[in-house]
């Protein structure tokens, strides 16, 4: 798949195309309107999905290191067994969202808030939680 712009990715998720297994590597999507994106496999090291919406997306088994997510609203999205490793996702609002078997190792996540996630299998090894209540997440 070719390299796509930040225009054409807005444009893609708009017309509900799966964009499954899509380079979006580096690429600056920071404060986006990304709901119901379709993004499984993707590869996403370092891109900036700051303040991004991305309700319902599924972003399973995506490579999202070093990506940032800080203060992203990802609620109700699929992010099973998807790799966080070193990400920063301080201040996302990932409630309700299916984080199962996904890898937070080294992740900045402060502040979080992951209230009704499923976490079953979920690494957090490392990861950075002040703020984060793990008596309110079963961590």
């Amino acid at each position: 798949m070719e390299r796509l712009s930040r225009e054409q990715v807005i444009e893609k998720v708009n017309r509900n195309v799966n964009l499954n297994g899509a380079d979006l590597s580096y690429l600056d999507l920071s404060g986006a309107d990304l709901r119901n994106a379709k993004l499984q496999n993707a590869s996403c090291e370092g891109t900036n999905f700051s303040a991004c919406i991305l309700i319902s997306s599924d972003l399973s088994s995506a490579y999202l290191c070093e990506a940032n997510f800080e203060d992203a609203i990802l609620m109700f999205a699929d992010l099973s067994g998807a790799n966080f490793r070193s990400a920063k996702l301080n201040g996302a609002y990932l409630a309700g969202a299916d984080l199962s078997y996904a890898s937070f190792r080294n992740a900045e996540m402060k502040f979080a808030d992951l209230e009704g996630a499923k976490l079953q299998g979920t690494d957090f090894e490392n990861a950075d939680m002040d703020g984060v209540n793990p008596e309110n997440y079963n961590l």
